[in-house]
């Protein structure tokens, strides 16, 4: 199960970067204002990388092996 939860996890990741990059991209190429757009792209780049961060930690503090054994009533 932890397998099939990493997997996930990566997935999830690799969509997260994926997004940011394509956010990059139109941040910096389809701005009006250059200077604006640095500082928004740094803005947004930084805040990206903070949340990414803390969700792998929190992710990665999860007890996976016994976040699904039944519970017994």
């Amino acid at each position: 199960m932890q397998l099939f939860f990493g997997i996930t996890y990566l997935l999830f990741f690799a969509g997260v970067v994926i997004a940011s990059l394509f956010i990059v991209f139109h941040l910096s190429r389809y701005s009006l204002n250059r200077r604006l757009a640095a500082g928004m792209t740094s803005l947004f780049v930084i805040v990206t990388a903070i949340l990414l961060w803390s969700n792998s930690a929190l992710f990665f503090s999860l007890p996976l092996e016994t976040l699904l054994l039944p519970v017994n009533f």
